[in-house]
């Protein structure tokens, strides 16, 4: 069937990339309506591409905020037979499947039952997993519980950057929207059940959690600065009562063995880049910018980081 139009609820890279491939491998017919918004937790704001992408070629879209209480009248009025969200972080009223032919599909950054909730991406590089994925899944009424569609591997390397894992997951989620276009189109949507046993949750992070402790080793610090880094707001820590991001930042092979570990000092700054002593190895900032945007040049030696 070539009558399927999707409702498609879409936000980040991952939305814009999933919505230029599949108008790139020609079912923009498929696409019924776009609904998105404007993430002010990022830095950038992909809803503008993919509103200017929308308004190319001519399909209809709207903002989430004008819309969330009207979705019947857009199914009713857009034919809209299914409906999929990417990247998505609000509420969608599962009582839309009602005026559906197909449920409601969710794209999530984790190979469920794993992380199920927030952030699961970040989750999956704080817990230094090597491998994460990609689920499509029905919603449910408890978080991402549903029945599995299809899931993709995504793995990461040491030297991977959150950026990093999110191109790789944008280019499975384009390449998985538009299978999920093709089973729609066909009539052939199997699901699987999850094991509900194997279940584990990504709680919600806020600002605060971008903070470094710099009595944690130079290991997991190294982590938290490449899990939170762009688009997200970066790990931060104070220098000279002033609040930095660490944009980039290597772990030092060697550590030296201190009589009094006082983590957080720095030990000494090398062609301007400074290292820093943690609970347990050493850490250089080799890329660090005030909050306003200017780049951090370190000049002073006996300077503590908090």
């Amino acid at each position: 069937m070539t009558d399927k139009k999707l409702l498609c609820f879409l936000m980040t890279d991952k939305g814009l990339s999933s919505l230029k491939y599949a108008i790139y491998r020609g079912y923009s017919e498929n696409i019924g309506c776009v609904v998105s918004y404007n993430d002010k937790n990022m830095k950038t704001d992909d809803s503008q591409g993919i509103f200017a992408l929308c308004e190319e070629h001519g399909i209809p879209h709207y903002l989430w905020f004008e819309v969330k209480n009207y979705l019947p009248d857009i199914i009713v009025n857009h034919k809209i037979t299914s409906a999929v969200a990417i990247s998505w972080q609000y509420l969608i009223d599962l009582s839309i499947n009602a005026l559906l032919q197909d449920d409601l599909l969710i794209f999530h950054d984790s190979l469920l039952p794993k992380y199920r909730g927030f952030a699961p991406t970040v989750t999956a590089m704080l817990c230094g997993d090597k491998i994460t994925g990609v689920s499509v899944l029905k919603a449910s009424e408890h978080v991402d519980a549903g029945d599995i569609i299809l899931q993709e591997q995504v793995e990461i390397s040491d030297a991977d950057y959150i950026k990093d894992i999110i191109e790789k997951q944008s280019l499975i989620y384009a390449e998985s929207f538009v299978k999920i276009i093709n089973r729609l189109r066909k009539g052939n949507l199997i699901a699987y059940p999850q094991d509900h046993a194997l279940a584990t949750y990504s709680v919600w992070r806020s600002l605060e959690d971008c903070k470094i402790d710099w009595s944690l080793t130079a290991y997991r610090i190294h982590i938290l600065v490449r899990a939170v880094s762009s688009p997200y707001p970066g790990a931060y820590t104070f220098y000279e009562n002033k609040k930095i991001i660490i944009n980039r930042a290597e772990m030092l092979e060697k550590d030296i063995n201190f009589a009094i570990r006082d983590f957080g000092k720095v030990w000494a700054i090398q062609n301007g880049i400074p290292v820093v002593i943690c609970g347990s190895g050493m850490l250089q900032i080799t890329d660090a910018s005030y909050e306003n945007g200017e780049k951090v040049f370190f000049n002073k030696l006996r300077v503590r980081l908090s």
